[in-house]
């Protein structure tokens, strides 16, 4: 529980981060060799910008539990997505946390945005979300999946064309 950890040397060895917390850690994102990002149960997020030494806490405003975090760079922020269909936009190295109205109550499990603009979210029982980032506000779209397998997972290796898995060997294209 409350575990990361690191490798210098490809995968071969790796080295477990003191990070103080003792639950389940659901996702952990750095957008540089210092300044990472790490999620879990309860609307906690945690951060470091020495990733050997200190992971400090992140005032959400929430209690859901927040399954996956995606981050540009430490200018344009980040993401994360949760339970109760919770959306937290994160700005400012985590300075700066705000929800995004979701429209839905369904468990939000990933999100990845193939360009700085637009994303996509995926969770519970085959729920499709469009993401468009903006300025001062972000726009979202429901795209209907046809299903109600949950979705666990969303990647795009281009802007084009992405990839969905979830339960029971669902893969959407």
């Amino acid at each position: 529980k409350g575990s990361i950890y690191k490798t210098i040397n490809d995968g071969t060895d790796w080295v477990p981060l003191e990070t103080g917390i003792n639950q389940n850690l659901y996702s952990v994102w750095f957008i540089g060799p210092n300044m990472g990002f790490a999620c879990w149960q309860d609307g906690t997020i945690i951060k470091t910008t020495s990733v050997d030494t200190t992971w400090t806490k992140l005032i959400t405003g929430t209690s859901e539990h927040l399954y996956s975090l995606f981050f540009f760079n430490e200018a344009l922020g980040g993401y994360a997505v949760g339970d109760e269909g919770k959306i937290l936009r994160i700005k400012n190295g985590g300075n700066q946390i705000s929800s995004v109205p979701s429209g839905t109550n369904a468990p939000l499990y990933d999100i990845y945005f193939p360009t700085d603009s637009i994303g996509f979210i995926v969770g519970y029982a085959g729920k499709i979300l469009k993401i468009k980032r903006g300025v001062g506000s972000d726009s979202l779209f429901t795209i209907p999946s046809g299903i109600q397998t949950p979705l666990n997972k969303v990647y795009f290796p281009n802007p084009d064309t992405g990839y969905i898995t979830g339960e029971l060997g669902v893969i959407l294209k």
